[in-house]
């Protein structure tokens, strides 16, 4: 407390007079402004304030005491005056009996309005920062757990397979040719014979024959007369002689049958005329041919399918792109279609058989199946992740094949699934955690399905372990 009277009191009433004497006075408007001023820069630099862990440290006063505060101003005052006195806010302004007393009256009102003013416009902005200026970021990290998943796969469905690559039909048409000689023989007659038979005509007339007329030998083989011949008639009187002919016969019947050894073809025609060969008739014969049978026909055959099921794997290869191959065991094979240069039972030499036959195949890359196989893998994780979880793209892990035999593999995948919170309820514990503390906060947060660990940032960095009153500045990121 200062001191109401003594010496002091003696010396600050001797200044106050020696200012009032110079126009600045206790009494005048310049005296009342210079000294309210240097109250409140003393009130003012009184107020501090610092933040530690776990909550606010608030205190007044210069550091390592305290301020004797308004009433202390107010005492303070009132011993340097000696007389009736108030400070802003507590009551009114200096007052001095005497003379100017209305004047100061006026100004210590309008200095009360203005001093209104200042502290309503204060609270309203300690109000909109409060309200306004705090923002909070809550982070959420999803807890994560393991998938695997094992895949057995080849080109072909089969016992164990779980899931066929990608394949695709090769098809090709395979032409070619055989040929040999034909195995049968058949023995046909060549030539016909031919001979004079010497006819006699014992009439007085002669006889006409024409050509085609037919001799019969007794063996029964027929001869015809080969051109148109008069045989003259009998002169029983000068010459007594008959009519005599050597005509040209040739057998009927090709080959060997129709040779005649000397008086076997012999007879009477029905004119009288007798005939008989009086030399052999010859030129028959017979010849051994070359003939196709029903055995070169199937041999020639087999043949033709062996030379073209030689030509098959070259042809398919021929068609397979870089990087494939043929699929083993899928090899299918249409009948051949084949033409015959003689049919069964033609005279000749040398048979010819052509045929041409369709082929498919399945190929198939495996750098492709493998591929393919990975992203059946992932599909397959994906389908194991439940509701509300996520499968992390960079976190699967899928072993090189293992080879389980011809075209057949086996892959292991390891996978980490992320469990996302529901979006309804984050929304809905946003609006929840407007005005909570930072505990109670980080208890609700963690009370989310599939939340791991939760961060919560305020804004600005002195502001109190409370997050904002307003839902809007509270924003919730999930990592």
């Amino acid at each position: 407390m200062w001191p109401r009277s003594g010496g002091r009191s003696k010396v600050r009433e001797k200044r106050r007079r020696a200012a009032a004497a110079r126009g600045r006075g206790p009494g005048t408007r310049e005296g009342v402004r210079g000294e309210a001023t240097s109250w409140r820069d003393q009130a003012d630099g009184a107020r501090s304030a610092r933040w530690v862990d776990g909550g606010e440290e608030r205190g007044l006063g210069p550091a390592g005491g305290a301020s004797p505060g308004v009433a202390g101003a107010e005492e303070q005052w009132g011993s340097l005056r000696g007389e009736e006195a108030a400070l802003p806010g507590a009551g009114g302004l200096y007052r001095r009996r005497g003379r100017g007393g209305e004047r100061r009256r006026g100004m210590g009102w309008l200095l009360v309005g203005s001093t209104s003013l200042v502290l309503v416009a204060a609270l309203a902005g300690v109000v909109a920062a409060v309200v306004l200026l705090p923002a909070a970021t809550v982070r959420l990290v999803p807890l994560t757990a393991q998938r695997t998943l094992v895949l057995t796969y080849g080109v072909r469905p089969g016992e164990g397979i779980d899931w066929v690559g990608p394949s695709r039909v090769v098809e090709v048409v395979v032409e070619g040719a055989v040929e040999g000689p034909a195995s049968g023989s058949r023995v046909v007659p060549v030539g016909v014979a031919r001979g004079v038979v010497r006819v006699v005509n014992p009439t007085l007339q002669a006889v006409d024959l024409p050509a085609g007329t037919l001799f019969v030998a007794a063996s029964g083989q027929r001869y015809r007369l080969m051109a148109d011949v008069t045989v003259p008639a009998a002169d029983p009187f000068g010459r007594q002689a008959f009519g005599v002919a050597d005509l040209l016969v040739e057998a009927l019947a090709a080959g060997p049958e129709g040779n005649a050894e000397v008086g076997v073809v012999s007879g009477e025609l029905e004119s009288g005329l007798l005939y008989r060969n009086l030399e052999p008739i010859s030129g028959g014969s017979l010849r051994s041919l070359r003939v196709v049978t029903e055995e070169d026909h199937v041999r020639l055959r087999a043949a033709l399918e062996e030379a073209l099921r030689r030509q098959v794997w070259g042809e398919l290869e021929g068609a397979l792109a870089e990087g494939e191959r043929l699929v083993a065991g899928s090899l299918e094979v249409d009948a051949p279609e084949v033409e015959f240069s003689d049919p069964v039972g033609a005279e000749s030499d040398w048979l010819v058989v052509r045929g041409r036959m369709r082929v498919r195949a399945l190929a198939f890359s495996a750098a492709r199946v493998h591929e393919a196989a990975q992203g059946e893998v992932l599909r397959r994780l994906s389908e194991l992740t439940g509701p509300g979880e996520v499968l992390v793209g960079q976190s699967l892990v899928v072993s090189e094949p293992e080879v389980l035999g011809e075209d057949r593999w086996r892959v292991r995948a390891v996978g980490w699934v992320r469990l996302v919170p529901a979006e309804g309820e984050v929304e809905e514990v946003r609006k929840e955690l407007a005005g909570k503390g930072v505990g109670e906060a980080m208890e609700r947060l963690r009370g989310i399905g599939g939340v791991g660990a939760v961060e919560i940032e305020l804004r600005p960095w002195w502001w109190r372990e409370r997050l904002p009153l307003r839902a809007e500045r509270i924003e919730v990121v999930v990592w």
